[in-house]
């Protein structure tokens, strides 16, 4: 049958390990041995008993996740020419198992040929055929499909769409870089009732698609609504009036955010039943901010997230620290004094922080900043000695730095006419084989 089940792969070791091996195969390996080897001989076996048979086989193909040979025994089983063979859940189960190992294509190819019994007959079945056809749109970014079969769904008459449905939809559209699309289904979603209160990963999605769009505006804007939806159920101030009262952020910088993402993005469905944001929802956004060089409003939502309860992980100190790298002129003194807080919270920069600010420090000295203008507190930043510093540091820390890193470092120092230096950055890095980059 050309199977090789997981087990096989442990055929590395003595002669009597693997003969002990051998004794004692995984079970999903023993089942579809017994059904091929019953198939080897059709003699006295009915289509139904071949039928049962290559059932049999197929699942433990599915429990082992061997796509291919679940592909293989399909095709027999279609050539039985029987009624509802294969089944719609035996459809389903190979759907899934070839999405699981990334065959999206393989996935769809099963939903197209898949025989879809007439009514009500096994509802159950039909809907997770469909789910799991959304599902492989999702893993490949097939939006224009996972939308047309969303509104196949809404027509079948044993359908409905679910918040699974939609889920996969939005991501789909989210792999797409769809993010009007992806905002269309989270409302129809919304106005059908398909999401629970609790279910925050739709709205991630949207949050996320927005923030590789650049449409940081919009993405503050519907984390806005759900800050607001979590305060009036908590039947508190809002956000905006407890976040002014604790002073870190300035009226005019309240107005500035408040005025962002040009009104509601979600159109439809009761406030009330919106989930509140969680550090995903808040990350999000926070790289979109920091893409954009809005280094005020990302230091903002990072104590916003904090007075929620939401603990900032190195992804939102990173981000933060991006921003200030990106602002113009780059918040040099900002970015460190993260770094010293995101240490003080136990939390370990990783390769991408420590290259935005060795950025901000190039950028600090590219710009022509006097030590004066760097200070801020008892701190001093000076732009190129301090980057060489932390490319020191994050050595030590173990950190390998990659091109950007050895790019940002370089022009520090081209700037800076240290180009014994630069030229030891640059034979550093190619002795190491990596791409330079900026």
């Amino acid at each position: 049958g050309g199977y090789r089940g997981r087990g096989s792969r442990q055929y590395t070791g003595t002669p009597k390990q693997n003969a002990r091996v051998q004794r004692n195969p995984p079970a999903a390996r023993v089942r579809y041995d017994e059904a091929m080897e019953a198939l080897q001989s059709k003699e006295g076996l009915s289509l139904t008993d071949q039928s049962h048979l290559l059932e049999k086989a197929l699942q433990a193909c599915f429990d082992e996740g061997r796509w291919q040979i679940s592909l293989q025994l399909i095709e027999r089983m279609e050539k039985l020419s029987l009624d509802s063979v294969p089944s719609v859940d035996i459809y389903a189960h190979a759907i899934e198992t070839c999405t699981r190992r990334g065959q999206w294509t393989a996935a769809l190819r099963l939903f197209d040929s898949a025989k879809m019994p007439e009514g009500n007959d096994n509802a159950e079945g039909l809907q997770k055929l469909w789910v799991g056809a959304l599902k492989a749109c999702g893993s490949g970014g097939q939006w224009q499909k996972a939308i047309e079969l969303l509104n196949r769904m809404k027509l079948h008459p044993a359908l409905s769409p679910d918040a699974r449905s939609y889920t996969a939809a939005i991501r789909a559209c989210q792999s797409g870089g769809q993010w009007q699309k992806a905002l269309m289904l989270l409302n129809e979603a919304r106005a059908s009732n398909a999401l629970s209160k609790s279910y925050i990963a739709p709205y991630n999605m949207v949050l996320s698609v927005l923030s590789k769009a650049g449409r940081w505006e919009k993405a503050l804007a519907l984390l806005r609504e759900l800050e607001q939806a979590a305060d009036r159920e908590k039947r508190s101030d809002t956000p905006w009036e407890r976040y002014a009262s604790q002073g870190t952020t300035s009226g005019a910088n309240k107005a500035k955010i408040l005025s962002a993402g040009e009104g509601n993005l979600l159109q439809t469905g009761p406030v009330s039943k919106l989930p509140a944001p969680n550090l995903v929802s808040y990350n999000s956004v926070n790289i979109a901010l920091g893409r954009a060089g809005r280094w005020q409003e990302a230091l903002d939502l990072l104590v916003q997230a904090k007075s929620r309860g939401v603990k900032p992980d190195v992804v939102t100190y990173t981000a933060a620290i991006s921003a200030c790298s990106r602002a113009r002129p780059p918040k040099t003194s900002k970015a460190l004094s993260l770094l010293t807080a995101m240490k003080e919270s136990g939390i370990k920069p990783d390769v991408v922080a420590y290259t935005a600010l060795i950025d901000a420090c190039a950028k600090a000295r590219r710009g022509g900043l006097s030590l004066n203008q760097m200070h801020s507190g008892m701190m001093a930043v000076a732009g190129t000695d301090r980057a060489l510093e932390l490319m020191d540091e994050m050595r030590m820390a173990g950190l390998e730095p990659n091109g950007r890193t050895y790019g940002c470092a370089i022009a520090a120092c081209a700037v800076d006419g240290r180009w014994e230096r630069a030229l030891e950055l640059l034979e550093a890095a190619r002795t190491k084989g990596i791409v330079m980059g900026l």
